[in-house]
């Protein structure tokens, strides 16, 4: 009887070494067939600058206040296991305000995980950035709109947004786009910047002179009389002005 409980244990640590060691081999591998878009790319929502079907090329777009940043994180098991607990992350810029915004990335799981980027999105004056949403992307080409596991602002945590297990394969192959809107604070000058003001280049508000111009006009002689038989006369003509706000 022991000899045989003995055997039932040695069996079942076994299998028990046997499962451990399968999964240690288990891996996923991400994006890397020869016709997989990008992992990370960018396009301005507002111009269309980078949009192209069905992968999105540009790494780097232009930007004006105002306009709206979509940020698209591409995924595609290339190995030959099942991802497990599989998340989306995007590392993005803080609040602060700048001209250039750089995004970068990941896609974590069980079985394998890959870092990406960054992309870039320069814009034309000094601006923040305000996320906007999440949207998921699934059943490869057809690109169906899927609702989400989570919060849509789990992308941007270190956790990430939970996208499930992704089997190997194109049928699983999607995307996560990230929207976010650039700020449109307009920065006003701090000094006057009208060279026809009295302070120019102090302090605002421009000030200007408001005293009325005011001047004489003397004409010697006061009459000018053109003899018969001749085309002209001669006087002379003087004036002065007080507060002139122009010479003619």
């Amino acid at each position: 009887m022991k000899n045989y409980m003995k055997k039932i244990i040695v069996g079942i640590f076994t299998f028990a070494l046997l499962f451990v060691a399968q999964n240690a081999f288990a891996s996923a591998t991400w994006n890397t067939a020869s016709n997989d878009c990008k992992s990370i790319s960018i396009v301005n929502a507002t111009t269309y600058q980078g949009y192209v079907n069905p992968c999105w090329p540009l790494s780097s777009i232009q930007a004006s206040a105002g306009d709206t940043i979509n940020v698209r994180i591409y995924y595609h098991n290339t190995g030959n296991d099942t991802a497990n607990n599989t998340r989306i992350v995007l590392i993005a810029p803080s609040g602060s305000s700048s001209t250039t915004k750089s995004f970068s990335g990941r896609i974590v799981s069980d079985q394998g995980s890959l870092s990406f980027g960054p992309v870039t999105a320069r814009l034309s004056s000094s601006q923040t950035l305000t996320f906007k949403s999440a949207k998921w992307y699934t059943e490869n080409k057809n690109e169906k709109l899927t609702p989400l596991l989570g919060g849509d602002e789990d992308v941007l945590t270190d956790n990430g947004l939970d996208i499930g297990s992704i089997e190997p394969g194109w049928d699983s192959q999607g995307s996560v786009v990230i929207a976010f809107t650039v700020s449109n604070n307009n920065t006003q000058p701090s000094t006057c910047a009208d060279r026809s003001a009295n302070n120019y280049g102090g302090a605002l508000p421009c000030t200007y002179d408001t005293k009325t111009p005011t001047g004489t006009i003397s004409v010697n002689p006061s009459t000018c009389i053109i003899p018969q038989g001749g085309s002209s006369c001669t006087t002379t003509i003087t004036w002065n002005t007080v507060n002139p706000v122009g010479v003619s």
